[in-house]
């Protein structure tokens, strides 16, 4: 069977199947190339023509597996003071109504407040 194959914008050809096969394992041809068979209709990917022969291991492009790393951040320690220390004082206000014990949770609130101003 003579195949003709179009590349560079030519026509180029009639090859035979050995000749493309060893055109695929060169690399000068993949499958997706557009052939003609002689006495075919149209033009179709030289794979529906004349298979791509398989690859052994060491003709397989080597692959290197490169992780997506994600950076995790945890809150800095001033950060953790002045959160907790805002929850107390909402807290110490809001408790503080119900019996005045609770504003001493106000009183370490604002406490922990400071001491994460002072990890910054």
């Amino acid at each position: 069977m003579n195949i003709y194959l179009h590349l560079n914008g030519k026509d180029v050809g009639p090859y035979s199947v050995t000749d493309i096969m060893s055109m695929y394992q060169a690399g000068s041809v993949d499958a997706a190339t557009y052939a003609y068979a002689e006495g075919a209709a149209d033009y179709t990917t030289l794979d529906n023509l004349v298979p791509a022969p398989a690859m052994n291991d060491a003709q397989m492009p080597a692959y290197q597996f490169q992780p997506h790393v994600q950076q995790v951040t945890s809150p800095s320690t001033a950060k953790c003071f002045k959160i907790a220390g805002s929850l107390f004082m909402c807290g110490g206000i809001v408790l503080s109504f119900i019996h005045p014990i609770f504003f001493l949770a106000l009183i370490a609130g604002f406490g922990l407040f400071v001491v994460g101003r002072f990890y910054e």
